[in-house]
């Protein structure tokens, strides 16, 4: 059984798009279309949200998963067990999760419920998110669709990656912005409590387990709980990847400027007055792919190299996000 997910963490901004500001890429379905689309008999495979759609992307055809009133949803993460797609997020207080596009409420939306994330192993799927709830609120574990409670607390939760190795069971999020990795429940501060930290992502290779996230404003990963400082300017993560001995973060500075770091080394893949992000990592053999918007429009790349996925923005610098990528073998 092939199963593959990838993770991601959304921030929800608003700022004008001014007209004029979209970068002038070629849009998917188009006569000049690249044929970095499929390559060496690979899917490529997009969620996110644009005006208020929630949209799964695949090889450059587009399918509304759902439509949210007033922009209130998102689709967060994808995750692919053989020829079944899982794609997990909220729309309005809910929290889903979509198989091969038909949707199944994890929550019964009395109260704000989210899924950030999906990991799948051994034909088991997990999802992770959390509750607003009463009297506390929740990180949580769907495990097939049946849910237990991480931790609990009185302050902000939110769950941002999960990841299965073996018999372990790695989520990760925070508590009133303090970061935390729960393995098998267990809780393991990141940070110094006077920090203000979060997550974005996670991934383990062997018995190394990498996590990104933000520290005082900063772009942060931790290898095995030790931090290493990505930049120093105002920046942010949005996820992480391994590959051999080279980790990944993406992510942006400044709000505005899309970028990667590989072993600490910046890229630079965009940048826009307005916003500029790298949301998502997923890599093929030694191809790298990287999904985001610049502008309100919706990219990814693959080595640097960049495929604009809509012919139109959204109505707002922030309301086109392609928030996840996983790439696979067909």
């Amino acid at each position: 059984m092939k199963t593959f997910c990838a993770l991601t963490i959304s921030f929800f901004l608003f700022f004008s798009c001014k007209k004029g500001d979209a970068p002038p890429d070629q849009p998917q379905g188009s006569v000049n279309r690249q044929d970095s689309v499929k390559v060496d008999s690979l899917d490529i495979h997009v969620v996110g949200a644009r005006n208020g759609i929630l949209y799964y992307w695949k090889n450059g055809l587009e399918k509304t998963l759902s439509k949210t009133t007033g922009a209130d949803g998102i689709a967060n993460a994808i995750g692919i067990s053989d020829t079944n797609v899982y794609v997990v997020g909220r729309v309005g207080f809910t929290a889903k999760v979509w198989k091969n596009g038909v949707a199944t409420n994890l929550s019964d939306g009395s109260f704000m419920t989210h899924s950030k994330s999906i990991a799948i192993s051994n034909g088991d799927v997990y999802i992770a998110g959390f509750e607003f709830s009463s009297p506390r609120n929740n990180i949580v574990v769907w495990k097939n669709g049946v849910k237990s409670i991480v931790a609990t607390t009185g302050e902000i939760p939110d769950a941002n990656g999960i990841a299965v190795a073996g018999n372990d069971v790695y989520v990760i999020g925070s508590f009133n912005e303090r970061a935390f990795c729960w393995k098998n429940g267990i809780a393991i501060p990141l940070s110094h409590p006077d920090s203000l930290t979060s997550t974005s992502g996670i991934a383990v290779s062997g018995n190394d387990v990498y996590i990104s996230g933000i520290e005082n404003a900063r772009a942060v990963f931790w290898k095995n709980g030790v931090k290493t400082i990505l930049s120093h300017q105002s920046s942010l993560t949005k996820g992480i990847a391994v590959l051999g001995s080279d980790v990944y973060v993406v992510g942006a500075e400044n709000w505005n400027t899309a970028v990667y770091w590989k072993n600490g080394i910046k890229t630079v893949l965009g940048t826009n007055i307005n916003y500029a992000h790298a949301n998502a990592i997923s890599i093929y053999k030694n191809d790298v792919y990287i999904a985001g918007d610049i502008g309100g429009f919706d990219y990814y790349w693959k080595n640097d190299v960049r495929t604009r996925m809509t012919s139109y923005p959204g109505v707002n610098a922030n309301s086109g996000s392609a928030v996840n990528i996983l790439v696979v073998k067909r």
